[in-house]
């Protein structure tokens, strides 16, 4: 085994590789670079040994795949010991397979022969999965003392054209040979087709280099020290420039510490700054003055400023004259007009200045509040035109502002409401209780929110609340923005809405037990003769009286036939009988067996064989017992409805129940299986939609309330063809309440 020797253009490739160099682990041998193929002349087992656990130690602690090829008269047990002695916690890396010692033979002798590509292949392998398994690289070591004399050429075109094979590679082999093995020749061989060998000479290892690698070595040694020298002369010569460069940043910041002593202080505003000849000619304009308003100072000096920027003053000029004259300063906003034409509003300061000359100078500074005028009036017309009820409160629970929609549920102006205690308008208990401790959360700094209904001068209204702190400064909450909605007609029409829902639920429910009405009354009169006749009987045998077994039959079968009419009628009663859903724990094999009972006779009289596998063990669901039967009961009617047209002995309805999973969690499901005519994928993607139906006289309501139904339940209820003929129809209900009923079972 070995690695390439360097083949054409050494140095480049020496150099290439030593850029990442790897600790051998062994003393004389020092630091390698990857792509380092070498050997070991060994004598004694312990030579071998000691050599190549330190190697693999090295490589195990820079996290690399070692692979120990061992061969006779060295076991796999002899490395593994050794191993355990320098490498405490060797256990996880043979765990972690970070390591692994292989047989010679196994790894170079597949099939009893050599082959030279498919060991060549075998370490491309393996140094493909360790990098997929993020280690740095491969270490391997393999012995060579399995080698017979007849091997012994392929082997070493093998270690040539391993060289070729994985140069440049992250691998690092090491291959050892016995030299009690070794003649002059095969030592020829050996150091031929290595960079280099280790071999102990008078007791002590010494390195064998390749001429190759010491002329690799030379070079790279020359070309660092040309290398050195084009270093020190080029930071000779980055000094002298850096010197330069020094000297010149030095006199440009001297100079422009000059110029920015000379600056007007007046160019470092940002506002912009306009001085002029009273009454009204421009002798400065500053940068910030052509950034706001778009003149250059050019075109602006000597301009007189109202007609320049087109001012718009809320105040006439010889007014404004006047009070300046009078009080030397004003301060107010002005409309100004830029040189593209826009409208842009300032806060604006006049100072007059009377210099020793007795000219008269002011001093304009605008400072441009666009943006922010902009955003009050959109903040002002939000608050104004809001259809939802907008107030200020403050931190002492006083309304500072509300907007105009106050004024109709109040009846009162909205500057009425100005300075009110919010206990004053709604009263102090609901106040306390409803109104107070979200607004002291968001004086806190919360958002906060509340929905309920709460009585106001227009009677019980439904409102959603929201609470924003308001922060003029970010140290502390000054008041709380409250916005009331009245969603009063939303919520009633939701609770009609479900009204709606449950009525047509309960004309859906009554038109089902419709299609089984023959069914009730067959039920119904077998018991009822039944009882007459164990009437009879009972009166014919009453005066034997030594038969008094017969009689005592006779009472049970009427007792037995009574309480199944009952329970029948029950059944009916329950379905028909509008009433709010009740979840209870519950058993579904349960509802199948009422559901098959209420339709056997139905399914008799169309000759539709009904057969269940429901499991016993079924997880307990919570749900309305009548509403899941009314489900079942309408897919078992849609399926013998579906199977009408078809052969009497292929009118088979399959009832299954097993246990699922829905959303990751337990659940349960029940499906109903028909023969029928089938659906095609069109008719089973619109099956659940309100109003759609494949029934000349269908409503298509059926399955729009039973998915409904489900969907209320936690469930889903979904369609799918079966591989012949027929559709299954399946509902899955989360198993829960187990411990309901456990609860329940023991009180």
């Amino acid at each position: 085994m070995g690695i390439a020797s360097y083949p054409h253009n050494e140095d480049r490739k020496v150099t290439a590789m030593a850029t990442e160099m790897r600790k051998t682990g062994i003393d004389v041998v020092g630091d390698t670079s990857w792509g380092t193929h070498f050997c070991l002349f060994y004598e004694t087992k312990a030579d071998i040994l000691d050599t190549l656990v330190s190697y693999c130690k090295a490589g195990l602690e820079s996290q690399e795949f070692c692979l120990w090829v061992v061969s006779e008269p060295l076991t796999e047990a002899d490395a593994r010991h050794a191993l355990k002695q320098a490498v405490p916690d060797l256990d996880r890396y043979l765990a972690d397979r970070s390591i692994e010692i292989a047989l010679a033979g196994n790894w170079y002798l597949q099939g009893g022969t050599f082959d030279l590509k498919r060991v060549l292949g075998g370490w491309q392998e393996q140094l493909a999965r360790a990098l997929a398994r993020g280690y740095a690289g491969v270490r391997v070591t393999g012995d060579t003392a399995w080698l017979q004399e007849n091997d012994w050429k392929d082997f070493c075109e093998y270690e040539e054209a391993l060289n070729q094979s994985i140069a440049n590679q992250h691998l690092t082999v090491l291959c050892t040979y016995p030299l009690a093995a070794c003649g002059a020749a095969e030592i020829l061989d050996v150091a031929r087709t290595h960079q280099f060998a280790v071999a102990k000479r008078h007791g002590r290892w010494e390195v064998v280099e390749t001429p190759a690698l010491k002329q690799a070595k030379a070079e790279i040694k020359r070309l660092n020290e040309e290398l050195e020298q084009r270093v020190v002369k080029r930071t000779s010569q980055l000094t002298a420039v850096n010197e330069e460069l020094r000297k010149e940043i030095l006199e440009r910041k001297r100079a422009e510490e000059a110029l920015r002593r000379q600056a007007d202080l007046l160019e470092q505003t940002h506002d912009a700054i306009i001085v002029w000849d009273f009454p009204g000619t421009i002798i400065y304009w500053n940068q910030g003055a052509q950034q706001l308003y778009g003149f250059r100072k050019e075109e602006a000096v000597g301009r007189i400023t109202h007609d320049l920027l087109r001012t718009e003053h809320p105040m006439p000029s010889d007014v404004f004259e006047a009070t300046i004259e009078r009080q030397g300063t004003w301060t107010g906003e002005l409309t100004h007009t830029t040189r593209d034409g826009r409208k842009v509003i300032v806060e604006s300061r006049h100072v007059l200045v009377k210099l020793a000359d007795e000219r008269r100078l002011v001093l304009e500074t605008n400072r441009d509040i666009s943006d922010r005028k902009r955003a009050e009036y959109l903040t002002g017309q939000v608050f104004e035109t809001s259809p939802d009820r907008v107030s200020i409160v403050a931190r002492d629970y006083r309304f500072q502002r509300v907007n105009p929609v106050y004024e109709q549920y109040w009846g009162m102006p909205p500057e009425r409401f100005v300075g009110m205690h919010v206990a004053d308008l709604i009263g102090m208990d609901v106040f306390e209780q409803t109104i107070k401790p979200p607004l002291d959360r968001c004086f806190a700094g919360e958002e906060g929110s509340y929905a309920g209904w709460f009585t106001t001068a227009l009677g019980q209204r439904y409102m959603a609340v929201t609470y924003s702190p308001l922060r003029p400064h970010p140290e502390r909450v000054e008041a709380a923005l409250v916005i009331s909605r009245d969603l009063t007609e939303h919520v009633l029409a939701a609770e009609a809405l479900r009204e709606a829902q449950a009525e047509l639920a309960h004309v859906t429910r009554v038109t089902t037990l419709g299609a089984v009405t023959a069914s009730f009354a067959h039920e119904l009169n077998q018991p009822l003769a039944a009882i007459v006749n164990n009437a009879n009987a009972c009166l014919g045998l009453l005066p034997s009286r030594h038969d008094l077994d017969e009689v005592r039959d006779a009472l049970a079968d009427i007792v037995s036939d009574a309480d199944r009419a009952s329970a029948i009628i029950e059944r009916v009663r329950r379905l028909a009988k509008r009433s709010s859903p009740e979840k209870v724990p519950l058993q579904l094999m349960d509802v199948v067996e009422d559901v098959v009972a209420l339709a056997a006779t139905e399914s008799v009289a169309r000759r539709v064989a009904i057969r269940t596998d429901v499991a016993a063990d079924l997880a307990v669901v919570l749900g309305d017992r009548v509403q899941l039967q009314q489900v079942v009961l309408n897919l078992v009617v849609n399926g013998m409805d579906a199977m009408s047209t078809a052969s009497e002995r292929e009118r088979l309805l399959e009832i299954r129940g097993c246990a699922d999973r829905h959303d990751g969690s337990p659940a349960v499901r029940i499906s109903v299986q028909d023969r029928g005519i089938g659906l095609d994928a069109g008719q089973i993607a619109r099956l659940f939609e309100p109003f759609y139906t494949t029934k000349p006289h269908g409503m298509g309501m059926g399955l729009a309330i039973s998915r409904s139904i489900i969907e209320a339940h936690g469930g889903r209820l979904w369609a799918e063809s079966n591989p012949g003929p027929g559709v299954t129809f399946s509902f899955s209900l989360p198993a829960g309440a187990a411990s309901v009923v456990r609860a329940e079972s023991g009180k």
